[in-house]
């Protein structure tokens, strides 16, 4: 981002503009995902989203490395970011379906997957950009590497017809925008709403709490929203037994519980190495609320498609919301006291866990 911002010659205000077209694309990939899912083969969405992505990077890294100009990149963004939503949304409904016909939990490992993606990436462009490598190169690689990856990742998955409902006898609730009306669908993304939004709120604000908030070293501080990402990584690594054991809605509860736990640590005890234990918990407790509500959105596979979208984009919105709400209280009452409402937040997640019960059973 940084590298970005300097050879587009763009303000802080003109890189939100750009961050804010990803979150519009997604919203659209997500609406596009929820009816694509169910007209055509998952591979081949999965392919045509993930190509869409790798084109976007590709605008992307071009408007920033090699033919400056933010209009051009904006495009870009949209691109990924109606790609990466319309891939999530069918990604998700694939893994549901994989998870139901095994008869046993697995949603956390895929999204152990796309964890550890993040922090691969992360590596990779941290090390190109210790080498010297501008912006614009990195993304016209990374645009190729996806584009192949995408390919050949989609091409060894079973060419299944999409999965049809049968024809309903009420046609409103064949409606894609239906899923909006259903309670079980929206009790389940307000579960992971509360999770997004302190897992946003963490990836944003957890270095800065640890500067201002426990006067750690940047470089320390920098640490800390690494060890909370490897938290994530080894709880949906590590979560599928106790999801198995204890179930959805006692795993949740449990999950909320931990990271109530390091949210209090985190703000309260005033010392760096007591902030990094609350920084684990806090990783280990967040990291389930999305697998798991992506696995109870997709019990019924006839309505998956819709119900994971309606999911998918209530856990992004808070993504997005939580990272400027906190800000804006940071600004008024500090940094760790502005992490009371991501404490709240996740407690009412927990609270209303009993929505990720299997739909037969409610």
């Amino acid at each position: 981002m940084p590298s970005a911002r300097e050879q587009l010659g763009a303000s802080t205000a003109e890189m939100g503009f750009l961050a804010l077209g990803i979150a519009v694309g997604s919203i659209v990939g997500f609406l596009v995902g929820s009816r694509a899912g169910v007209r055509f083969p998952a591979w081949i969405v999965m392919m045509t989203s993930l190509v869409g992505t790798s084109a976007g990077v590709l605008i992307v890294g071009v408007a920033t490395g090699f033919a400056p100009d933010i209009r051009i990149a904006f495009f870009g963004v949209l691109l990924i970011g109606a790609g990466n939503g319309c891939c999530n949304v069918v990604m998700n409904v694939e893994a549901a379906a994989v998870e139901t016909a095994s008869g046993r939990p697995q949603m956390p490992w895929f999204h152990a997957s796309y964890s550890v993606g993040g922090v691969l990436g992360a590596l990779t462009g941290a090390a190109a950009a210790s080498a010297g490598v501008g912006a614009g190169p990195q993304l016209t690689v990374a645009a190729v590497v996806l584009a192949v990856a995408a390919v050949i990742a989609t091409g060894s998955l079973a060419r299944d017809e999409p999965v049809v409902a049968p024809r309903p006898t009420d046609h409103r609730r064949d409606r894609p925008g239906s899923a909006w009306r259903e309670p079980r669908t929206l009790a389940i993304g307000i579960v992971v709403l509360g999770m997004s939004f302190a897992n946003g709120s963490a990836n944003d604000w957890l270095a800065l709490g640890m500067v201002d908030g426990h006067g750690a070293r940047v470089g320390t501080a920098a640490l800390a929203t690494t060890v909370f990402t490897l938290a994530i990584v080894v709880a949906r690594l590590f979560g599928v037994p106790v999801v198995g054991l204890l179930g959805r809605e006692a795993a949740v509860r449990a999950s909320a519980g931990l990271a109530v736990a390091g949210i209090l640590i985190f703000i309260l005890v005033p010392d760096v190495w007591a902030a990094f234990a609350g920084s684990v918990l806090w990783g280990l407790g967040v990291a389930l609320g999305f697998p798991v509500a992506m696995s109870a959105a997709g019990d019924s596979a006839e309505r998956a498609a819709a119900r994971i979208a309606v999911v998918a984009a209530i856990g992004y919105a808070g993504s997005l919301v939580g990272p400027p709400v906190i800000g804006f209280l940071a600004e008024r009452v500090g940094i760790l006291h502005s992490l009371l409402i991501v404490l709240v937040m996740v407690a009412f997640s927990g609270l209303v866990a009993s929505a990720l019960r299997p739909a037969s059973s409610q």
